[in-house]
């Protein structure tokens, strides 16, 4: 048995293989006649596609030489515009809007403040300057005041907006029992004064310094009623009164009293003076007080914050803040000893973010409606939507 055929004959397993091959070889070469035929035609289909476009190039140029060769339309005159109208009152009333003011320095907002704070009927239930209500909001607020009513509980508020101008209170002008709430602006007063040093104070650079400086930590932050005991006792009325000219209705009347009555009006016109004192853009303004630093006003203004039991900090969330909004506040409570009755609350409101840089406001709301936070809570919050 042969393992391998001879050489130069094919055996019969190879005439297929033979004749596959054969048909191979005639399928490239007919393969390859076809592909110079495609060639052909395909170099031929080109020549025309190139031969069209350039055509066509050409009338695109021509097109935009004969497009810049066309003289302009004439110009036809058309009136002027308009100035748009200034809104009338009730168009302001009517749309909820608020009197625009243009930007001005901090001394200048607070002056405006302080003279429209001045300028507010303090008899009247419900009464606005430089501000419009409208029917929703008035009716909002009066819904907030018929709480405390119906709670049979006294209230009266004064709020400024420090961008506007604008002023809403009730009851504004009514003497109150301040409670704690006047502790604020009394350190204010000592440090504006030069009674006490802040820079000093904040940076704790002497023995004294630090101990003014926990008393007044622990008065803004717990209203501690020993460390305000204590600076009562070392400087009594001699820094509030002088203080307090412009503010106050005969300040003089203060003299001699460790918590002496206030209205809400005069109050919120102590924390625009504060917000002066804190905030001011310049040294060189009259409000921005000698002997404090930028610095040593941050400081103070850090213990301001969330205060105890202020009905304005928990209306933004106290410490959680959901909404950015920062509130230097001082509130003040008693129920019942030596027969006083009162729930105040006052400071000031600043904005969070997003809020296109508004300055803020003050606001300050005194009560006779003991254990009732929320009253007061929601008030605040009625009053900020409406400045919002």
């Amino acid at each position: 048995m042969r393992l391998f055929a001879r050489p130069g004959k094919p055996t019969r397993t190879d005439r297929p293989r033979t004749r596959i091959a054969s048909a191979v070889l005639n399928w490239k070469r007919s393969l390859a006649h076809w592909k110079r035929v495609l060639t052909v035609v395909f170099t031929a289909l080109l020549t025309v596609i190139a031969v069209i476009c350039l055509g066509v190039g050409v009338n695109i140029v021509d097109l935009g030489r004969d497009t810049q060769a066309i003289p302009p339309a004439p110009v036809t005159e058309i009136e002027a515009p308009q100035l748009p109208v200034p809104l009338t009152d009730d168009a302001i009333e009517a749309a909820g809007l608020h009197e625009a003011t243009p930007t001005v320095s901090v001394s200048q907002m607070t002056a405006t403040a302080l003279d429209n704070l001045s300028a507010v009927d303090g008899s009247s239930a419900l009464d606005t300057v430089a501000i419009s209500l409208s029917s929703d909001q008035r009716e909002q607020i009066e819904q907030n005041l018929q709480a405390f009513t119906d709670a049979g509980a006294q209230v009266s508020f004064a709020v400024a907006d420090l961008g506007s101008g604008g002023v809403i209170a009730t009851n504004g002008g009514v003497a109150r029992y301040p409670a704690s709430s006047i502790k604020a602006p009394y350190i204010v007063s000592l440090l504006q004064e030069g009674a006490v040093n802040l820079d000093e104070t904040a940076s704790g650079s002497t023995l004294s310094a630090q101990i003014n400086a926990d008393h007044i930590a622990g008065v803004l932050r717990y209203s501690d009623n020993d460390g305000y005991d204590a600076l009562w006792n070392a400087h009594l009325n001699s820094a509030i009164i002088p203080w307090s000219e412009g503010l106050v209705e005969n300040p003089e009347r203060m003299r001699g009293f460790q918590y002496p009555d206030v209205s809400a009006v005069e109050l919120a016109k102590m924390w625009v003076k504060t917000y002066g004192y804190l905030f001011a853009d310049a040294a060189d303004e009259s409000n921005a007080g000698e002997t404090a630093s930028a610095p040593a006003r941050e400081w103070l203004a850090s213990n301001m914050q969330h205060s105890l039991n202020s009905s304005i900090d928990a209306t933004h969330g106290g410490e959680e803040n959901p909404d950015g909004t920062v509130v230097l506040s001082k509130a003040g409570w008693i129920n019942g000893e030596g027969d006083y009755y009162a729930l105040n609350d006052a400071g000031i409101v600043l904005p969070g973010a997003g809020a296109d840089d508004k300055p803020g406001y003050v606001i300050a709301i005194m009560s006779n409606a003991c254990g009732r936070g929320d009253l007061l809570a929601d008030l605040a919050g009625t009053l900020h939507n409406i400045l919002s």
